[in-house]
């Protein structure tokens, strides 16, 4: 998560995809590192890379739901939406009503076309999961 956020609290003049090709000049990257540079390569317009990236990551990770929510929208900013949506059905067969997942199902779905359908799911997430309790001392 910590390149995640190193990502996404990036502001607009600075070059992710930069700051991670000078670590890769000094050495090997490590998974999250990894993680970090697909993140940047995806906001960086470089898509079709990133996705290659988190495909290799979900090989050796299959249980972090964060790497099938980043590949199924690399997936579908590449201009794949079936492979998109095949990633988020995979990953909701996996992970039910995870919900994380299931509002970036929801938003691919309706970037396809089908309404509906993310209509259902949410439906089906937000009636069943228990949603979390306030924290008020």
């Amino acid at each position: 998560m910590r390149e995640r956020l190193r990502v996404l609290v990036a502001t607009g003049e600075t070059d992710m995809t930069a700051y991670y090709a000078k670590l890769r000049d000094r050495r090997e990257l490590s998974d999250p590192e990894r993680y970090g540079e697909a993140l940047a390569q995806l906001r960086g317009g470089q898509a079709g890379v990133a996705a290659n990236t988190l495909r290799e990551l979900l090989v050796k990770y299959p249980q972090i739901t964060a790497l099938y929510s980043a590949l199924g929208q690399a997936l579908q900013t590449d201009h794949q939406a079936g492979a998109a949506l095949a990633d988020f059905e995979r990953a909701m067969g996996l992970f039910p009503r995870n919900v994380p997942l299931a509002v970036r199902y929801a938003d691919t779905l309706m970037l396809n076309g089908k309404a509906r359908q993310a209509h259902a799911l949410l439906l089906d997430v937000f009636n069943n999961t228990v949603p979390t309790p306030n924290r008020s001392a």
